[in-house]
């Protein structure tokens, strides 16, 4: 019994400290500020590929309909330029929307 309890005992908090080891994504070790660069980079990626995809015409001219998400990706990105922590979760749902509609518009103007 008395191994028993150890054993339970010992278990979460091996979990505990192996997780805060373990756990510390690239926004975590980058800090905000350099998250917040990272999130500008990685738009500013994304709609670059797709703008040299269109002119090496390597998909259609028709999924440039993505370019209509672009205010939502620059919403997204002052969510979180300077924000109290409130914008910051908001900005969450920010960056979901714009995965949403970029996804749709582009698969949809390649399946033009």
């Amino acid at each position: 019994m008395l191994a028993a309890t150890l054993f339970f005992y010992a278990i979460p908090r091996r979990a505990d400290m192996f997780a805060a080891i373990f756990r510390r994504t690239l926004a975590i070790v980058l800090g905000r500020a350099g998250a917040v660069h990272l999130l500008s980079v990685i738009l500013t990626l994304a709609y670059l590929s797709m703008i040299s995809l269109i002119a090496f015409h390597i998909v259609p001219w028709t999924a440039g309909a993505a370019l209509l998400a672009l205010p939502l990706a620059i919403r997204l990105r002052w969510c979180f330029h300077g924000a109290e922590r409130m914008d910051e979760i908001s900005g969450m749902k920010w960056a979901a929307w714009h995965h949403w509609v970029f996804g749709l518009l582009f698969v949809f103007g390649i399946s033009l």
